[in-house]
């Protein structure tokens, strides 16, 4: 979540500002045309669309109409979409992930208008492949190779979280037209971390996963304070699920791992308690995961995907500048209440959709 306060305006501040305060709020959208790192024109902004997919390769996308300008090498310079928000008499900028065009053509009506088609900066690892000859060999540390790797492809400003695991045997498991993009978030998710996700400072991070709690959430709620547009949709899905999880490495260069967990919470829906006592076992093989606790991590994390597609929300708010990659979002609405996952959210026609997958069955 990306923290509001700005030029000494606190982030409560800011959300009462959002909040349709005497009933109007005060925001626009920017775009800038972005040369080494600085914005150097603004574009004449005609229609704008962002989105995020949080299980997406290339997290977000977005797609513009703009007024042409000769100026901006379309191949060469990035894009930099903000959004602004008057509180008190002062403009703050929010900006969202550097973009790259990846198309660009003319619109249907002419008139000197460019469509834009865009994607964050990851996609400049997904368009290229690992190359000839990738040997990884026993003792290769994770975080480190990773991070060189990322150097390597021109990415300075990265954050990859401290974990000190070490590839246990020499790996060629990946052919020379591997994405990169896929090849760096397979090591990654081997020592239970998120993939990598761009910042809105340009920062290129990956972190480990953690569960989903209440401390860093963003709360939204329904009637007279709140901010939640109406037609809010719920969808709940009754497939049966396992609620015994088994996952296990085996290799014979590598000693053998395995870890089980059960849900036994009688609020999940999943659980033996709600199924009439009934235990549905699923075994997942990992090829590599790098010790004991990242395939714990990997099999938590695999189970509270599954309980996650027991109930979706489709909710619509206002825009807002403060989602980044799978958020935690607290619901108060009247149609359903409680914790959530943001598994997506698109920002289109002055209206943005959250996709919310519920994560807390209390």
């Amino acid at each position: 979540m990306i923290d509001l306060s700005q030029d000494g305006v606190s982030a409560e501040h800011v959300l009462q500002a959002l909040h349709f305060p005497r009933g109007r709020r005060h925001t626009s959208f920017a775009l800038y045309a972005m040369r080494e790192g600085v914005p150097f024109r603004r574009l004449r902004l005609l229609e704008s669309e962002i989105s995020c997919e949080s299980e997406a390769d290339v997290k977000y996308s977005a797609r513009f109409t703009v007024l042409d300008d000769p100026a901006v090498d379309w191949r060469q310079d990035g894009l930099r979409l903000e959004m602004r928000v008057l509180v008190d008499g002062k403009t703050l900028s929010y900006p969202f992930p550097p973009l790259r065009a990846v198309n660009v053509s003319d619109a249907p009506d002419g008139a000197g208008r460019v469509q834009i088609e865009a994607k964050d900066e990851t996609v400049l690892l997904e368009c290229s492949c690992v190359g000839d000859g990738l040997f990884l060999p026993a003792g290769t540390r994770y975080v480190p190779y990773i991070e060189e790797t990322l150097a390597r492809a021109g990415f300075q400003n990265t954050f990859i979280e401290a974990y000190d695991a070490a590839i246990a045997c020499d790996r060629e498991d990946w052919g020379p037209q591997t994405s990169l993009l896929l090849f760096l978030n397979e090591l990654l998710a081997e020592i239970g971390y998120r993939s990598l996700e761009p910042t809105a400072s340009g920062l290129l991070r990956a972190t480990r996963f953690m569960p989903v709690s209440k401390g860093n959430a963003i709360t939204y709620r329904s009637g007279k304070e709140g901010i939640v547009i109406a037609g809010t949709r719920r969808i709940q899905d009754y497939a049966c699920r396992p609620n015994r999880f088994i996952g296990y490495v085996s290799s014979p260069d590598t000693s053998s791992l395995r870890y089980e967990w059960c849900n036994t919470d009688p609020a999940s829906p999943t659980s033996p308690h709600r199924g009439g006592g009934r235990i549905i076992t699923a075994v997942r093989k990992y090829g590599h995961i790098a010790d004991e606790e990242s395939l714990q991590t990997a099999v938590l994390r695999w189970a509270a995907e599954v309980e996650q597609e027991v109930e979706t929300v489709l909710l619509q708010t206002p825009p807002m500048p403060h989602h980044e990659v799978g958020e935690t979002v607290l619901l108060d609405c009247a149609v359903c209440s409680g914790l959530f996952y943001e598994a997506g959210w698109r920002i289109a026609d002055r209206v943005m959709t959250h996709k919310l997958r519920r994560c807390s069955f209390d």
